[in-house]
């Protein structure tokens, strides 16, 4: 009886080594697809980051003039404007032809 409770603990801790054993290998596999899913993501992060730096250093969207600040925004309207199209655009505002004359 004593050959048959000693067999029947190493049965028990063979069975136990090996489902650990088994246990550890799916941990292992489990946070290797974690791994590579953050390295994915990270990936298209930066991807889009660099996406986003290279828009918004562009001097035109679909063929249309982005200005760098408000002083070449009023060069680029000054260009395009005709004098009676910013005579216009002044008079329009609510504040009369004098409100933004630095800037017409």
């Amino acid at each position: 009886m004593h050959g048959t409770l000693v067999a029947m603990k190493m049965r028990r801790h063979r069975l136990l080594t090996v489902i650990l054993v088994m246990t550890l290998t799916v941990l292992q596999a489990d946070a290797q697809a974690n791994l590579q899913r953050n390295e994915t993501q990270n990936d298209k992060k930066e991807l889009e980051r660099q996406e986003r730096l290279h828009r918004i250093r562009q001097d035109s969207l679909e063929g249309f003039y982005i200005p760098k600040n408000i002083d070449d925004c009023m060069s680029a309207l000054d260009q395009l404007l005709t004098k009676k199209e910013k005579r216009e655009f002044s008079t329009s505002l609510p504040n009369g032809p004098d409100a933004n004359r630095d800037h017409v």
